[in-house]
């Protein structure tokens, strides 16, 4: 089963159902989380992940594990990813560097020293912090 860490966006699609012109990201992000549970995908979340959805969505980090992350939970699907103090201080300099929020710096550290892909469709991971992790957005994961 390949590891991935996920991004907010993936899962404010998902809970959201968004749309990007004709792109249905709703529902790429749904078929995602779908290949999550039939064990195709382990999904690893940051904390601030959580805060992240939390925050957007103005309901609390419980709500967030209990209906977006709620079926994943339930099949043991889903943790968060752990990191270092080395890494905090690398994602901020490359904040500050790349004029990236450091969230998303800190997401491409966390990828990169393990060694797993970056679900997103942030496109700071293509551009700015792409020499630092492999990113893909959920409808182009093989």
């Amino acid at each position: 089963m390949k590891r991935v860490l996920v991004d907010s966006n993936i899962f404010l699609d998902y809970y959201l159902d968004r749309r990007d012109n004709f792109l249905p990201l709703g529902e790429f992000a749904a078929q995602f989380i779908n290949r999550a549970v039939k064990c195709e995908y382990f999904i690893l979340v940051c904390n601030a992940t959580i805060w992240e959805v939390s925050s957007n969505l103005k309901i609390s980090e419980k709500d967030v594990w209990g209906n977006i992350l709620g079926e994943l939970k339930k099949k043991n699907k889903v943790e968060i990813a752990s990191y270092s103090h080395e890494q905090v201080k690398e994602a901020r300099k490359i904040s500050k560097d790349k004029h990236v929020a450091f969230n998303d710096a800190l997401f491409a550290v966390i990828a990169r020293d393990s060694s797993i892909v970056l679900v997103t469709r942030d496109n700071h991971f293509f551009v700015e912090l792409s020499g630092i992790a492999d990113a893909v957005k959920p409808e182009d994961l093989e």
